[in-house]
């Protein structure tokens, strides 16, 4: 339950967000990652995804643009906070993270 509260926080606090989902559990990380997507919008939130959606669940987002697959490190859009859905290990989306961020890692890993 405080978990809960620190997210209300960070979601309170922060207008900008970033979404990353775990390339290697798309079938439970994407669909959780798009409801995270649609919540922070229906909060008048920015949400952007640093990935491309599967073409198999382009459905879920018609019309979505996402930010270019490039490191956010050189990116012009600096987010503030990520919300990292079903990534186990941090390895594979470090290169997208930008120093001085949030990470909300969100897994069923009690590690995160």
């Amino acid at each position: 339950m405080e978990e809960l509260k620190k997210l209300k926080k960070i979601i309170d606090k922060y207008q900008d967000f970033t979404i990353i989902f775990s390339e290697e559990k798309l079938n439970d990380s994407v669909p959780a990652a798009v409801a995270f997507f649609y919540i922070l919008k229906q909060l008048n939130k920015n949400a952007k995804f640093i990935q491309n959606i599967p073409a198999n669940d382009c459905f879920l987002l018609p019309n979505y643009e996402p930010i270019a697959p490039t490191s956010s490190k050189t990116n012009s859009i600096n987010p503030i906070v990520y919300f990292i859905i079903g990534v186990a290990s941090p390895e594979p989306i470090n290169r997208y993270l930008a120093p001085n961020s949030y990470n909300v890692n969100i897994d069923n890993q009690t590690i995160n």
